[in-house]
């Protein structure tokens, strides 16, 4: 197990570094107002251009094949932080960040797992350094101020994948290539274990409802019409306190109802800003709907997030021209899917994990 110490401290540093990387990330732009973006950028070419000197100096024997395997890794890197990235700048440079993390992870685990032949190695080091991934995604989706999404465990797994490839340029397996039947079987169980803890993540983390008022139109939740009522009394009596939640406290759990209702808030305020007060409208009535609460809740500057006088004029106005039949809140559609339901979703997440982990055992016992 010594072997797997580095990868075992790395995981758990990327873990605990998880909940507070948001106030880690505004001390350093802080500290290098302006310049910080591009020291990160030249930090991280720098990194790569090191990685991409020692592998190559390192390789001394079937050289056409690994330096064409370290051209593939320059073109994957490539996809991943620029091919792909975000419009947001800052958030491109954290998927950089993540990047470096998993492709070092899946070295480090390469390293423990290379004698264990070629095929077996690579698959389980992308299979354990996935399931960090997931487990970094999870840690991010529990603590406020983080969001724990499927598109950056990912953009952590296509970086794990990266992280095997480089790896094998540089360390060749030793020995056989094909797997044993244990192997395989190591192999299928890991892949259950990955493919569960990634469907209950989705399963947390992205599924949820899609709610329609006759009144209003429809939008998407983390909770039924039912629950949001039900926390709509329930937050209207926890927050009648002179200092109420802001959602930034790192000693709890993200609460998804604030969430959401910022969410409307913000989408309500920046629609009348760019004049479309029908939007206003609609997600300031959802906001009185389903977030009472929130609308009476003072924010950081002292207000609450009501409309003002010159806002509830406008949107008072913009009632008559209203369509609910045809008003799809773009809220959270790209974070919460309806399609398929919960439990048809456990229905075929549970049968497929229980046959990657038994049926395939059964094979292999026959075969051996």
């Amino acid at each position: 197990m010594r072997r797997f110490g580095p990868a075992i401290a790395l995981s758990l540093l990327i873990l605990v570094t998880a909940p507070v990387m948001v106030q880690i990330r505004r001390l350093f732009f802080d500290l290098f107002p302006g310049t910080a973006a591009r020291l990160l950028m030249l930090a991280f070419a720098a990194l790569l251009a090191l990685a991409m000197l020692w592998a190559v100096a390192r390789i001394d024997r079937h050289r056409p094949l690994r330096y064409a395997g370290l051209v593939l890794v320059l073109g994957l890197l490539w996809l991943q932080t620029w091919g792909f990235s975000q419009a947001d700048p800052v958030v491109s440079l954290v998927e950089r960040v993540h990047v470096v993390e998993y492709g070092l992870l899946a070295v480090l685990l390469y390293r423990a797992w290379r004698p264990a032949g070629g095929v077996e190695a690579c698959l389980l080091v992308f299979l354990w350094a996935t399931f960090a991934g997931t487990a970094d995604e999870w840690v991010q989706w529990f603590f406020p101020q983080r969001v724990g999404e499927i598109r950056d465990v990912a953009i952590n797994a296509a970086a794990a994948a990266t992280g095997v490839l480089f790896a094998l340029c540089l360390w060749p397996p030793a020995g056989r290539w094909r797997a044993t039947a244990a192997g395989w079987r190591r192999i299928r169980r890991s892949a259950a274990l990955v493919l569960l803890n990634a469907g209950f993540f989705v399963y947390a983390a992205h599924l949820g409802y899609e709610i329609y008022d006759p009144q209003i139109g429809r939008f998407r939740s983390w909770h039924t019409a039912d629950q949001l009522r039900a926390l709509a009394a329930e937050r209207a009596v926890a927050w009648d306190v002179p200092q109420p939640p802001t959602g930034r406290e790192l000693c709890c759990k993200q609460d998804y109802y604030l969430t959401e209702a910022a969410r409307h808030h913000q989408h309500r305020n920046e629609s009348f800003r760019a004049g479309l007060y029908v939007l206003a409208w609609h997600a300031d009535q959802i906001l009185q709907r389903y977030y009472a609460p929130y609308l009476d809740k003072r924010q950081a500057n002292g207000r609450t997030p009501r409309a003002r006088p010159d806002m509830r004029r406008e949107l008072d106005r913009a009632a008559a021209r209203a369509d609910p039949s045809t008003y799809y809140s773009p809220v959270l559609r790209d974070r919460i899917f309806v399609r398929p339901s919960k439990a048809v979703f456990l229905a075929l997440l549970l049968p497929a994990c229980a046959g990657l982990w038994l049926l395939p055992a059964a094979r292999d016992q026959r075969g051996a």
